[in-house]
Parts: structure tokens; sequence; C-alpha cells
């Protein structure tokens, strides 16, 4: 066999650099990156040592950012291989739905934690605002426990019955939407209190960034998750996606009023009126989200009421009634009228 010339070696050394090489590259990475910033406000700043600086501190990045990427790579695919050992964790990390409910049950849990603190906070303090919060969070519990424990109770009961199922889902979907509304009135309390001078998250310093950083990341990956979830024809997924988007938007309001107690403005400076903008515009898409969940719901429960009468007519015109009054292929899902409106017939796309 031809050897392999020196760069095609180095280039594979590149791809998958020894341990001892991806260190040296995150170390000069947190060391260059802040240098290169600090010519900035420097008297270097136009000279060609920046210029230079900035050159080796951008390929250092874009390499580390790289080595990140196929560690995180390597990482999933031995994840994928440990969860393929058991059959409820297979499920979780290959199924989009199932790791929708899983994450939602993760969710519960926390939220039921962070009710407990903003509650102690609230009485602690006296403060209106950590009490409409923490109203709030207990109405989010309530849901997002509702969801899952209908969902699980439903799918249990029904796992025979595809129409029952899906009537079933639909009824999930709808249960959300109106505890969507009664949250916005619950949040709307936390906003007028915020346009009456009251003072929200109180945190330190400090502690800004990794929060403001926390919250950027839970709003991408909710939005990101709530638009995929519509490619799903499962209701409760979309339920649990959706609620966890609108808690993500939520947080966005917390970090807003802890920048607000970290950073005081004065009151003459616009601060109540971007406050009204920021909460109010949060509020109205809780609503909006919840209505348009509420009429989703309607508008599925009529065109399958519309269906079914369909099919009854149908069994009606060819006989063969069975003790439900539909046609025997009824719950069958390869005949049935249904999966043309629920488009089962076509599996959900699931991640590999």
């Amino acid at each position: 066999m031809p050897q392999e010339s020196k760069w095609k070696k180095f280039i594979k050394q590149l791809n998958n650099p020894p341990t001892w090489v991806a260190t040296i590259a995150f170390a000069a990475t947190l060391i260059l990156c802040p240098l290169a910033l600090a010519t900035i406000v420097t008297d270097y700043a136009h000279t060609v040592y920046a210029i230079v600086a900035y050159m080796v501190c951008a390929l250092v990045l874009l390499y580390t950012l790289y080595v990140l990427i196929l560690s995180i790579q390597r990482l999933r695919k031995k994840m994928g291989e440990a969860a393929g050992k058991f059959k409820i964790t297979r499920n979780i990390y290959k199924s989009y739905e199932s790791r929708s409910i899983f994450s939602g049950v993760c969710s519960s849990l926390f939220n039921v934690g962070y009710t407990v603190f903003l509650t102690i906070m609230a009485i602690r303090y006296h403060s209106a605002w950590y009490g409409a919060m923490a109203l709030y969070h207990i109405l989010l519990v309530l849901t997002l426990g509702g969801v899952l424990l209908r969902n699980a109770t439903e799918e249990h009961k029904n796992k025979n019955d595809f129409v029952a199922l899906k009537k079933s889902k639909i009824g999930v979907f709808r249960y959300c939407g109106y505890m969507l509304l009664i949250q916005s009135a619950a949040l709307s309390i936390s906003v007028l209190e915020m346009l009456m001078g009251g003072v929200g998250m109180k945190i330190p310093k400090w502690s800004l960034i990794p929060f403001a950083l926390f919250a950027c990341w839970r709003i991408i990956a909710s939005m990101i998750n709530f638009v995929r979830s519509t490619k799903y024809d499962d209701l409760a997924v979309r339920a649990v996606r959706y609620l966890k988007m609108v808690t993500a938007l939520v947080s966005a309001l917390t970090l807003f009023t802890a920048l607000l107690a970290a950073f005081p403005l004065e009151p003459d400076s616009g601060v109540t009126i971007l406050s009204g903008v920021v909460g109010g515009g949060i509020c109205a898409v809780i609503v909006a989200l919840g209505g348009y969940m509420i009429a989703f719901s309607e508008t599925a429960r009529k065109r399958m009421r519309i269906r079914e009468e369909r099919e009854k007519e149908l069994a009606a015109a060819q006989g063969g009634y069975n003790r439900d009054g539909y046609r025997e292929e009824y719950n069958n899902p390869a005949q049935t009228t249904m999966q043309n409106f629920f488009n089962t017939d076509n599996n959900n796309p699931s991640e590999k």
C-alpha cells in the first residue's frame, strides 16, 4: 500500500486529536481570547500586534469549536450505545415523543422545587411579585402534571382504540389551552407589580451572566422544539413543548426584572414603559397560544364528529354494524378515514 503523505496524517490527527492536544487548544482559547479583547481598550488596538492577536485567536477559537463539535458527536454516539441496553432509555434516546414526555416530567419536578423557593421568598420579603410568580408556577405545575398524567392514563386505557385515543389527546390539548389563559392572568399580576414600582427577582450581580446564558439557551431550545413539535400528530407532545416555550418566555421576564433590580434606572428613563411592553408582550403571547390551542381543539373535535357521521352512513349503506354502531373496519387504522385526517399512516420522524 502506498504510504500516506505527512499532510494527510496531519489532517487525520486534527480530526482525531489526542487528549493533550484538545486540552492545549481549550487552554489557549481561554487565554488568547481575553488578551485579544484586551487590546481593544489599550493603545495596541490599531497595531500589527493586535491584528496578529486577532488572527491567532480566531484560528484557535475555530479549531476549539471544531474539536468541541467532534467531541459532542462522539459523546452522543457513546450515549446512544449505552442507552440501547435498556428499553426505557432506548425509547427516550431514539423517540422524540418519548424525549418530550421525559423532559416534561423533569420540568415538572424542577418547577415544584422552584415554586417552593418562590413561596419562601414571597413570605420572607412580603413581596407581591414573588407571590404572583409562585402562583403562576403552581398553575404551571398543575397544567404540566395534568397533561402528563391524563396522557399516560388515556394511552393505557385506549391503547387499542384509535378513535378514543385521538379524542382524549384533543381533550388534553384543550385543557392545556384553558390553563394557559389562567396562567396569563396570574402572570399579569406580577407585571402590574412591576409597573407599580415593585422589585422583581433579586440575585447577585455575578450570577446574572450564567442566569442570562441559561435563559437564552432555554428560549432557543424551546423555540426549536416548538417548531419541531408541529410536525408530530401527538397533541400531548405538542402541549408539553408549548408549555416549555411559555416557561422559557417567563424565564426571560424573570431575567429582565433581575437586571432592573441589579442596575436600577431612574423613573423618568422610560423603564416603566419598557416593563409594560416586555411583560404585556409575554402575557399576550401566552393568551394567543392558549386561544390557538382551544380553537384548534374545537375544530378537531368538530371534524371528528363529521367523519364519525360519515362512517356511520357508510356502515349503514354497506351493512355490518359492530356493537358500537360502526363498521368492523372502523378501528383498523389502515382502513378508517380518520387516519387521513390525523396523518398516522405515515410514521412520524424519530431521531436515530
